[in-house]
């Protein structure tokens, strides 16, 4: 494809199985390769592209470069490479946009990138994912979807201008990290999606553990986070990032969390590894990953209500006694105490 255009699929499009996809060397064996700049629409009209790739005759479904790419109301199957994006490739220089997209049934077998190759779905630039499925595709890193390239990668999950519209990322495998989405650097927002059930798989397929959302390190002490974009009431994220929570320090998911949503982090995101998910209310009010035990210093002063938040269940009560300069706070959790005294809050 040399021009822009809008293509209208009236049927599903396969190609027989015997055929071979040759592309030039830098995007060869695609299905469906748009290598020049101008913008291009493909409306599926429901119908799905299936490249019917295999281990013996590989390519991948979508291949765009140096483009604007939108996909309406298509369902992307059959991709089967050893590289990125076996499902949609948004190289260098593209901007997608995909509406009412399902990606689904697609492999990237490649073992040797150092970076996520994304199974489904492979960004390198910028997409907005308003809604639609990703599930049953697998890849080394990043099952479902990953984002490959540095700072500029922005990947949103929802419309901006539907709070309904949905992403659902699920049933997806790898055999490294990120089964559901692999978040190396650049921007995840996520308006309104779910992501959930993506299983970290051994060599020959065993389940180890869920491995949903996977928030690469930045540094030594943080990851990389989700910037929320909307409210997440009803949304269900599982998370794992790359640095761990341990006694006394707390690892950060969430950037501008309580801007738009009310209810205890716990109700939304999950923890792949089991650690507890609780509202970080001195530093930026933020959705953290946090242990059992250690403390949580707060400053020495009164409060009118202070409010404690474990593990999914929050422990209310207050002493703003003027005289006594104090704050006490107790409660149980699970049969254990809780305590906050004037300077920290102690679990045992």
């Amino acid at each position: 494809v040399t021009g822009g255009y809008t293509i209208n699929l009236l049927s599903n499009i396969t190609p027989d199985e015997s055929d071979t996809f040759e592309n030039d060397d830098n995007h060869k064996q695609s299905m469906i390769c748009i290598t020049k700049s101008y913008k291009y629409t493909i409306n599926g009209n429901g119908h799905t592209i299936d490249a019917k790739r295999d281990s013996s005759n590989k390519g991948r479904v979508v291949y765009a470069i140096k483009c604007t790419l939108t996909i309406n109301d298509a369902v992307i199957k059959g991709g089967y490479i050893a590289s990125y994006g076996a499902g949609i490739m948004l190289y260098a220089n593209t901007s997608g946009f995909l509406n009412n997209v399902e990606i689904t049934g697609n492999v990237s077998i490649d073992s040797t990138e150092s970076t996520p190759c994304g199974g489904g779905l492979s960004v390198y630039n910028n997409c907005v994912y308003t809604s639609g499925s990703v599930h049953d595709n697998s890849c080394v890193k990043g099952g479902g979807i990953a984002r490959i390239s540095g700072t500029n990668a922005n990947l949103t999950l929802g419309d901006p201008n539907n709070p309904k519209a949905k992403v659902l990322i699920y049933n997806n495998k790898s055999t490294d990290a990120g089964a559901g989405l692999f978040s190396a650097l650049g921007k995840l927002t996520i308006i309104n999606a779910d992501v959930f059930n993506n299983i970290k798989v051994d060599s020959s397929g065993n389940v180890l553990a869920e491995n949903n959302v996977y928030l690469k390190k930045v540094d030594e002490t943080s990851n990389q986070t989700i910037t929320v974009g909307g409210n997440l009431s009803g949304c269900k994220i599982g998370v794992t990032t790359e640095n761990t929570p341990s006694s006394g320090n707390t690892i950060q998911i969430t950037t501008g969390y309580s801007d738009n949503n009310s209810l205890p982090p716990s109700k939304i995101f999950k923890s792949d590894a089991g650690y507890g998910v609780i509202m970080d209310e001195i530093n930026g009010k933020e959705a953290v990953l946090a242990t059992g035990g250690g403390s949580i210093d707060v400053p020495l002063q009164i409060y009118d209500n202070v409010k404690i938040e474990l593990d999914k269940k929050v422990i209310v009560s207050k002493d703003t006694s003027p005289d006594k300069n104090v704050i006490s706070v107790s409660g149980s959790l699970d049969g254990e105490s809780v305590t906050l005294s004037k300077l920290s809050a102690t679990l045992y």
